[in-house]
């Protein structure tokens, strides 16, 4: 406890001295006031891939016109499968594996929930404290929070949002009213269960590591490393998990099998009532997003809209853990004068507006005046935006989904297993996650030995 406040005070007392830096002449710091010139006449940024957040459109296009004169190299990295994620079964594309070999980008883009792995690997370089003055307060603590020495070592480009995507058709027809803002996981489930008894599938989910997240779930202590598989988080998840089993007779109805995949594929076929998902998200990385399919939403004409991500009825009704991109630079960055000023242009106000407009959230201090304007560039203009955006308290992520695709695949097969299994389904799914997640933390540490022996 005293080390947290600690913390806290030594950030408070470091955004004083930023604040009083940048108003000691009257004037307000401008970070993007910058020519259009780069040392660098070629400037490497790896992408996450899985993201599903095309580079193109998000990045590329404005640094081309903002800085012609040097050659962007956008390089996509992926995350490996549920095992071998620091050793074996990794692929010349996996980020561990570019960590390993490949020679260091200028700039990373990455989702934020390896920024602790980031952090002790010592692969990025702090970056000075002023780049992050104009974005979210709280998010910026979050950020520094992570590191030992609180130093800031990314910021964030950008939150993908997450929400509760209904077809309107399905509602019409069985003449139910639309989810509602605010409508509970047994809500959801309720609503599944009239579906069922009709000729369609009832619900998608491809987003359980955020419905732990609403829960605060801690399922793992790494001090003691012990597994709480009796806290009443984990039986309130579990309980909600086995109670979508029991609408499972949709299963053979999929197109492609029981994957999340398969779900996002059959909302924007205009074949599954309801879809918990992001916006974003590439079909390799375990977490779909609705957008991936937005050329099947227009051309089978699905006539859909958005309620907000459904809520635990525990009396806390928190939203999941945010779901971040991150924008850091590595410490073996060639051209770190310049990698400042690219990460000053993509986080200025006018790029952080239009990538808003395309589906983006911003995590500028100033965000919430791009409200009206969010989505209006993509097919989610006209539909119900302000479900996505809500300010509400978030829930916490445990550190233990990095390991997003073996947790979320483990969490999914309580929902789409064979429900032949279902009374031993949970004590099935215990015993995988403790054996799996054993072996990953072990390969984690040795990787970070590795790296830091290197650096």
């Amino acid at each position: 406890m005293k080390e947290k406040y600690a913390k806290r005070i030594h950030i408070f007392l470091i955004a004083i001295l930023i604040l009083s830096a940048c108003e000691a002449n009257g004037e307000k710091l401008d970070l993007g006031n910058f020519d259009d010139t780069l040392v660098a006449e070629q400037f490497v940024i790896w992408w996450p891939f899985e993201a599903g957040v095309p580079y193109q459109s998000f990045a590329a296009e404005t640094l081309n016109k903002r800085f012609p004169n040097t050659q962007f190299q956008f390089i996509h990295f992926n995350t490996p499968p549920h095992q071998g994620f620091f050793s074996g079964g990794n692929t010349s594309s996996g980020l561990i594996e570019m960590m390993r070999s490949q020679p260091s980008p200028d700039v990373i883009v990455f989702d934020t929930r390896f920024l602790s792995l980031m952090i002790e690997t010592e692969y990025l370089e702090p970056i000075p404290d002023a780049y992050g003055v104009e974005m979210d307060y709280d998010i910026i603590t979050e950020h520094r929070t992570l590191a030992p020495d609180l130093s800031l070592y990314a910021l964030p480009f950008g939150r993908i949002a997450e929400g509760l995507f209904y077809n309107k058709k399905f509602f019409d027809e069985m003449k139910v009213p639309y989810p509602k803002d605010g409508i509970t996981w047994d809500g959801v489930i309720e609503l599944g269960g009239v579906f069922k008894k009709g000729r369609w599938s009832p619900i998608g989910v491809t987003a359980f590591d955020s419905m732990a997240s609403q829960l605060s779930l801690r399922l793992y202590d790494a001090e003691t490393e012990w597994f709480d598989f009796e806290s009443d988080e984990w039986k309130e998840l579990t309980r909600t998990l086995v109670d979508m089993n029991d609408l499972e007779d949709f299963r053979a109805h999929l197109d492609g099998g029981r994957t999340t995949h398969s779900h996002s594929l059959s909302f924007s076929k205009g074949e599954i009532a309801m879809l918990v998902s992001p916006l974003f998200g590439h079909k390799g990385s375990g977490k779909t997003g609705m957008l991936h399919y937005e050329s099947n939403l227009s051309f089978y004409e699905v006539d859909w809209d958005i309620a907000s991500f459904p809520d635990f009825d525990d009396g806390n009704r928190l939203q999941p853990a945010s779901q971040m991109l991150g924008i850091g630079i590595p410490k073996r960055s060639a051209n770190k004068e310049d990698a400042l000023k690219v990460i000053s242009h993509l986080l200025s106000r006018e790029v952080q507006l239009d990538n808003s407009q395309k589906g983006l959230i911003s995590s500028r201090a100033d965000a919430a005046s791009f409200g009206d304007e969010f989505g209006r560039y993509s097919i989610l203009a006209g539909k119900s935006v302000a479900a996505l955006l809500s300010d509400g308290p978030r829930g916490v992520r445990d550190p233990i989904f990095e390991f997003v695709k073996h947790m979320n695949g483990s969490l999914e097969s309580m929902v789409y297993g064979d429900d032949i299994w279902r009374d031993i389904i949970v004590e099935r799914i215990q015993k995988l996650i403790r054996e799996r997640t054993a072996n990953m933390i072990h390969d984690r540490q040795k990787f970070i030995e590795e790296m830091r022996r290197k650096f």
